[in-house]
């Protein structure tokens, strides 16, 4: 027992014994006066009787666990764990146990058979760690948003290995963690099997509790849009579910029904920069230029910071340029070879596409980026630029056209493009890799071997502007 605790306990069975002898002077005066002696030890026989009998009333109520040999103590649950010093559980929310860092998961049977203040204690420290840790995975989705994808891996990295922290977190805290790992996953390339295997895990840290757009999002990668649709929960009025049901809307081609549920302010719901975002995406697919620039820019005064923002508003400076006549129906990932007579060739719209080029560039030369999504963003630098009428540009569009062969040999768009444009590549590897990959190739191998004549996009532009 603690000494001062020791201390305290004698001193208030002399006090008891003193408030006895008092009463008893003052209800038998006579008595006491002339049995001082046996006043003075009945007073402390009855307070250390009383002492006693509610020491054993709580041992009864709250039996004290047993200890074994080896100095550990038994769990009600027969678990065997080491003992922790309550006093090394500090208010700065960590624990240091006395023997190798062992942390107490609250969820778990007290090991120790702990009070329920001590019991409290720990429940308060697994909060506070567990705080700390939807923090971070608040900081990390911020920088994966951003581009940093290696800090965001970093930082997951980081609470999965500090073993101590990791066992010690609410089991909500764990599922978050597993499940923010899964969304990572499914954006690398071939990453649907490692993000099952984290769903499921995260499944398991709470039998129960399911996460409706990590399934739809592992639904579309496994099966496609349609089915994510209808995996989602009908009638969920969050932001976010309504943002990822709103995306796969627009990307079965749903436009209109897209649009009324982007709607959020009927349902009293604030627009993100998420909702703004896809607004804009639902206007340049109905053609709407000015509508898709003004939610772009919205989106951009909330999370300027994020890539697909950039990205959206650098494919509404890339759109703006292009005829309306040249729109498709349904506007795809990548954009498809044009007419230079189909681009606008005044200052503005040239300068516009020349900004787009950079961005596309900038996001392609991220270095987090998979080889799927640096092609992806070349694509679009490749367009932007072969719109250019400039040499210099016309140049640069047959780098990147380069750049993107050689990353995947028979990406069509990016030979179509260098057809269309006749830039100065050599699309032999590409007509050897066709060979071995097309059944039927000679209708493409006809047309890398005679492209048409090429346009000549400086003396177009000023014929047209001459015309005009």
């Amino acid at each position: 027992m603690n000494s001062r605790i020791r201390w305290r306990r004698v001193l208030l069975i002399l006090v008891l014994a003193a408030i006895i002898y008092g009463v008893s002077w003052l209800v038998f005066p006579d008595w006491a006066r002339t049995n001082q002696g046996w006043l003075v030890l009945g007073a402390l026989a009855f307070t250390v009787g009383l002492e006693t009998a509610s020491k054993l009333v709580e041992f009864i109520l709250h039996p004290s666990p047993r200890t074994t040999g080896g100095g550990t103590k038994k769990s009600p649950s027969g678990d065997i764990a080491r003992s922790v010093d309550i006093r090394n559980v500090r208010a700065g929310g960590d624990v240091i146990a006395a023997a190798g860092d062992i942390l107490i998961n609250y969820a778990q049977p007290t090991p120790f058979g702990a009070s329920n203040e001590i019991d409290a204690r720990f429940r308060d420290v697994a909060g506070d760690a567990s705080l700390q840790v939807e923090a971070d995975l608040r900081r990390a989705l911020e920088e994966w948003r951003e581009g940093h994808k290696d800090e965001a891996n970093s930082i997951v990295r980081q609470i999965r290995t500090r073993g101590a922290t990791w066992s010690s977190l609410l089991p909500t805290a764990r599922a978050k963690v597993l499940r923010f790992e899964a969304r990572i996953a499914l954006t690398s390339d071939n990453g649907l099997s490692r993000a099952k295997e984290l769903a499921d895990e995260a499944q398991k840290v709470i039998p129960g509790n399911r996460d409706e757009r990590l399934e739809a999002l592992i639904t579309r990668s496994e099966i496609g849009p349609d089915a994510a649709l209808q995996s989602l929960p009908p009638n969920t009025v969050d932001i976010d579910t309504i943002n990822l049901r709103a995306s796969l809307l627009l990307e079965v081609g749903r436009t209109e029904d897209c649009l009324r549920l982007l709607r959020v302010e009927s349902l009293g719901l604030a627009p993100d920069a998420e909702t703004y975002r896809l607004r804009a995406l639902v206007a340049l697919q109905k053609g709407d230029i000015h509508r898709a620039r003004v939610e772009s820019l919205k989106a951009k005064e909330l999370k300027s910071s994020w890539l697909s923002i950039q990205f959206v508003i650098a494919m509404v400076d890339y759109w703006s340029v292009i005829s309306p006549a040249a729109h498709p129906p349904i506007l795809g990932p990548q954009p498809v070879p044009v007419q230079f007579l189909m681009v606008k060739c005044d200052d503005e719209s040239q300068a516009r596409l020349r900004t787009a080029g950079d961005t596309f560039n900038m996001l392609a030369n991220n270095p987090s980026n998979s080889t799927s999504e640096r092609v992806g963003y070349l694509l679009w630098a490749l367009a932007c630029l072969s719109n250019v009428a400039e040499p210099e540009s016309q140049s640069q569009a047959a780098a990147i056209c380069k750049a993107i062969l050689a990353l995947d040999p028979v990406n069509f768009i990016a030979i179509g493009w260098a057809i269309a444009r006749d830039l100065s590549i050599d699309l032999s590897e590409a007509e050897r890799k066709l060979k071995a990959a097309t059944e039927n190739p000679e209708p493409i191998l006809t047309l890398i071997a005679r492209p048409p004549a090429a346009t000549k996009t400086k003396v177009a532009c000023q014929t047209r502007d001459n015309e005009g």
